[in-house]
């Protein structure tokens, strides 16, 4: 259904992953009432023409929730590395003339922590509060000036079931020790293991906006939007510019009064305006021509140089 789609639509594109999540999640949402679409109709009396809506709404809630485990299995902590190709990225944390750095990442891995990791440099990620294994979220920064955001979610995020406080509920964290399913106290004791049985991670296409006001994500962009506001540079490095919200930030950025700069890593710059939503498509030669947008025209490997980068930002 996604290829004839995509050739209606004259897309010289391979369905993927992500856009069978958004169909299987769209047609849970739609079947649920969670978010009311007539116009899945059809495709809901289609589907349910030899099974009940019942086992419509559990096959497709389990396929998005399949895609989210194979997922989570494929960026698992035993497939992290090389790390090389980041010591650009590294380096601009490092560097003590930039006051203040917010890295905001669309991956779900664990490679840019691993990289930090190794090379002993300190990001502040916001699960501040020690709890026995877990480090709990609670959107405080022990490193001044340096912030880590992960806006889709990250393969060790977790809800727990905790009292904390004389307070039963829902808690987002992260298993220090790396073992999330086994999760113990301050005390030692054992905790419930993690509801969901799968981290908190954002899969399909156009759904990921709709969680984006929601629980820790809602945090996670208040703090994106808040460092954008703050920022006169923005670096990108690996966005092909198709996230319809973040581009919405990116060119309300880009769009106010005052001086600022962006600066894309990427070794074909008339191919990433191409290929971006229209949102940016429309304004990327009038950045380029206005001096706002430059380029390091290549891909982020060892070889790159954080001087490199900031020779383009000015």
């Amino acid at each position: 259904m996604c290829d004839e789609y995509f050739r209606s639509q004259d897309k010289a594109r391979i369905t993927n992953y992500e856009d069978i999540a958004y169909v299987a999640r769209q047609i849970k949402d739609g079947l649920t009432s969670e978010y009311e679409n007539p116009a899945l109709l059809p495709l809901h009396e289609r589907l349910t023409a030899t099974r009940t809506p019942d086992d419509l709404r559990r096959i497709v809630d389990a396929s998005a929730n399949y895609i989210d485990e194979v997922v989570r299995s494929l960026l698992s902590p035993a497939a992290l590395g090389p790390f090389e190709h980041l010591t650009a990225i590294v380096d601009a944390v490092r560097d003590d003339a930039v006051d203040d750095l917010t890295l905001a990442t669309l991956n779900h891995d664990l490679v840019l922590e691993r990289a930090f990791e190794l090379s002993r440099v300190g990001l502040s990620d916001g699960f501040n509060d020690h709890f026995g294994t877990l480090r709990i979220w609670n959107d405080e920064y022990d490193v001044p000036g340096r912030k880590l955001l992960k806006l889709h979610g990250s393969i060790d995020w977790w809800r727990y079931f905790l009292t904390r406080d004389g307070w039963y509920g829902q808690f987002t964290a992260r298993a220090a020790n790396g073992d999330p399913e086994h999760a113990h106290g301050p005390d030692g004791e054992r905790l419930e293991g993690p509801a969901l049985g799968r981290p908190l991670i954002l899969t399909g296409t156009f759904n990921k906006i709709l969680a984006y006001p929601t629980g820790v994500y809602a945090d996670q962009h208040f703090r994106f939007h808040e460092a954008l506001q703050a920022a006169d540079v923005l670096v990108v490095i690996g966005y092909g510019f198709r996230d319809k919200a973040i581009n919405a930030r990116i060119v309300a950025w880009v769009e106010r009064p005052g001086q600022r700069r962006m600066v894309v890593v990427h070794p074909d710059a008339e191919g990433v305006g191409r290929g971006a939503r229209g949102a940016i498509r429309g304004k990327w030669d009038r950045w380029q021509h206005g001096g706002l947008l430059r380029f390091v025209p290549e891909y982020l490997t060892a070889q790159t140089t954080w001087d490199s980068i900031r020779t383009q930002i000015g």
